[in-house]
């Protein structure tokens, strides 16, 4: 065997041991039960007789997050599609203080976004949040390596998959005095999913 040929033995064994010492490393910390996203209210703002309150939401340190439906939950337990935003409803939401920013924008791990919210009518309530969570570095590359070999392509190696079912969380509850009059609230459907990145595709290995 020529020094060359060996040397380059030597470097793909090397290769391979960092790969399956990283993958060992991270298999032991795929996601503490601790590990959870949060929402909570940190202020207020008051205009024109309108009253917003503002949220922050803070995903999960191992993983990204995705704020695909937000709900105002009020005490007689019906929740109210806030976003994606449905014509014949009271509530809104936009994200803050960059309305123009989308809220189902991906947020990374361990990052916060910030958004207001504002429930007409006033009262005791609490947002909800469904989330998408992409899946865990084990699960995340054997759903790629799944995807390689189903579609016999290279192609979803560059995929980020996401959980199935939605993960939902809920604010505390805030009480706000908004002098809107609300309409006539009937129970909303499930909105559809918001889009997201064509990169982003939901997957659950079975």
């Amino acid at each position: 065997m020529s020094s060359g040929v060996r040397r380059c033995v030597t470097l793909s064994c090397l290769v391979i041991l960092s790969a399956v010492a990283t993958w060992i490393i991270l298999w032991s910390h795929e996601f503490p039960e601790n590990d959870v996203a949060r929402v909570v209210a940190v202020g207020d703002l008051k205009t024109n007789g309108e009253h917003w309150v503002i949220f922050r939401f803070d995903a999960p340190k191992r993983t990204g997050a995705l704020i695909a439906n937000v709900q105002v939950s009020t005490p007689d337990g019906v929740p109210l599609n806030t976003y994606p935003w449905i014509g014949d409803q009271d509530n809104s939401a936009s994200c803050f203080p960059d309305s123009t920013v989308r809220i189902s924008e991906w947020v990374n791990a361990g990052k916060s976004k910030q958004f207001k919210v504002r429930h007409v009518g006033g009262g005791e309530w609490r947002v909800r949040l469904c989330l998408m969570l992409r899946l865990g570095f084990r699960k995340q590359y054997g759903a790629r390596i799944e995807g390689c070999w189903r579609s016999k392509s290279l192609k979803p190696w560059t995929r980020n998959y996401v959980e199935r079912n939605y993960r939902i969380i809920e604010s505390d509850a805030v009480s706000t005095a908004d002098s809107g009059l609300p309409r006539a609230n009937l129970p909303t459907p499930p909105s559809p999913i918001t889009p997201w990145s064509p990169t982003d595709e939901v997957f659950s290995l079975r």
